[in-house]
């Protein structure tokens, strides 16, 4: 490789770890991705910032929390919703890119959305909005769509090195495969198992008794929709090689967030804060050293620009939370991670290795309160409980306090290092984003689960 690599970020939107063979699923959803993960680094626990896509994406660009970059919501069906402002002086991912001398293009229509997220685009030289119609289309495209355009991309073969950014909008509903994946990918309900607390699960669905016949006939359409985005991942790599610009290219496959088929009574949408929702895949492959390795160290969104940073040899301009990944920075693991919810009940969940700690906030108090006050909590036993079924935040209280002290004191740290207040609990910036009107599809869809 005689120039800088290109990079080529593949971010796949409602995609839950679990469902690629990767990373333990058991049906033949991913052997594109599973085969791509063989020659590549795969990190075994990385968790989304957030269950939406604005703040989610907008932590991968910033290379910030989002306490710190602000974004902690996803408005995306609220016209003129003009309270959300991401920093004007602080550079982003692409931005960082085209300064150094990359080209920038995106495939991506975040910038569509009704409050109209500016910022996704800066930086881009080339922004293709693949968009028919506006507001509450967006996730209506097919993956064959971003395929095509990529290879049409008119500098794919340029001299100078790239920055890409494909926005895969499949899996998320509503479910838009070819029908013909209906014979490739039939309707499975796997043999239950045991949980600790004595119910039967099914792995990566949910409780036996929660998922009705109609409800594994939706798991298989989401899984068909992995196959079908994992073949239209096939195909452009196939032209990538054919082009030979594969050998010089960094790739990163990622998802937004998850989405919960049933569980914790979240029906085929992405909320709350259990590892459905927002445990994420991870996958970077570097042609020039074809690394293959598991990672288990936590990773999150905002660690891709340092990361990327590191591996082009260039400078962040601006302060970021995240950090570059082992093996290709020398930062040391983390003993925790924070996720956040906005749009609703102001949460936030807490991770170690062996715990999750939900913390529910007293929306009441004002941002300026410290400390934050805490209504509810929620602590499951990770190594024990990994289904995170049995609450045992009254049971075991210490641990309970343990974790809950770390959150508040990570949270005072960043707004002490920003000197803003926290996002999340600024009654000025929050919006329950589902008191607004809904794709009128997706809304159709929700009413026939219960019918």
């Amino acid at each position: 490789m005689s120039k800088k690599p290109n990079f080529l970020i593949i971010a796949i939107d409602t995609l839950r770890a679990d469902h690629l063979g990767c990373y333990g699923y058991d049906q033949p959803t991913s052997p594109f991705i599973d085969n791509m993960a063989e020659k590549s680094v795969l990190y075994e626990n990385c968790y989304s910032h957030a269950p939406w896509t604005i703040p989610s994406f907008t932590s991968l660009f910033s290379g910030l929390d989002p306490i710190c970059s602000r974004i902690v919501g996803s408005p995306w069906n609220v016209p003129n919703y003009k309270n959300i402002h991401f920093n004007d002086l602080a550079l982003t991912l692409p931005e960082i890119m085209r300064e150094a001398g990359y080209l920038t293009f995106a495939i991506d229509n975040l910038v569509e959305m009704a409050s109209h997220p500016s910022w996704f685009v800066r930086g881009f030289r080339t922004y293709i909005n693949l968009t028919d119609k506006l507001f509450l289309r967006h996730h209506h495209l097919l993956a064959e769509q971003v395929t095509d355009e990529m290879i049409a991309w008119h500098d794919l073969k340029a001299e100078k090195p790239w920055f890409a950014f494909l926005h895969y909008w499949d899996p998320h509903l509503p479910y838009n495969y070819p029908k013909r994946y209906d014979e490739l990918l039939k309707s499975y309900r796997p043999k239950p198992v045991k949980t600790s607390c004595g119910r039967d699960y099914l792995l990566h669905r949910g409780l036996a008794n929660d998922i009705s016949n109609k409800y594994t006939e939706l798991i298989a359409q989401y899984d068909r929709s992995i196959l079908y985005l994992d073949n239209e991942l096939q195909r452009l790599f196939d032209v990538l090689e054919t082009f030979g610009v594969l050998e010089d290219t960094v790739v990163i496959i990622l998802g937004d967030h998850g989405e919960a088929m049933v569980e914790h009574g979240v029906l085929f949408d992405h909320s709350l804060l259990y590892d459905p929702t927002i445990h994420v895949p991870l996958i970077i492959y570097d042609p020039r050293t074809k690394q293959s390795s598991r990672v288990k160290d936590f990773a999150q969104h905002h660690d891709i620009l340092p990361t990327i940073c590191t591996l082009a040899e260039i400078e962040p301009k601006s302060p970021v939370t995240g950090q570059p990944l082992q093996p290709f920075g020398t930062s040391p693991p983390r003993d925790f991670i924070v996720s956040t919810q906005d749009g609703g009940e102001a949460m936030r969940a807490i991770l170690t290795h062996d715990w999750k700690m939900i913390c529910h906030y007293d929306l009441e108090q004002t941002a300026c309160r410290r400390p934050a006050k805490i209504k509810k909590t929620e602590l499951y036993d990770l190594k024990n409980d990994p289904f995170e079924l049995t609450d045992l935040s009254e049971i075991l209280p210490d641990i309970a306090l343990t974790l809950s002290t770390k959150l508040e004191s990570w949270r005072i740290n960043l707004m002490r290092q920003t000197d803003i207040n926290d996002p999340l609990l600024d009654k000025h910036l929050r919006i329950n984003f589902k008191d607004y009107p809904g794709d009128p599809v997706l809304v159709e869809f929700y009413r026939s689960l219960t019918t």
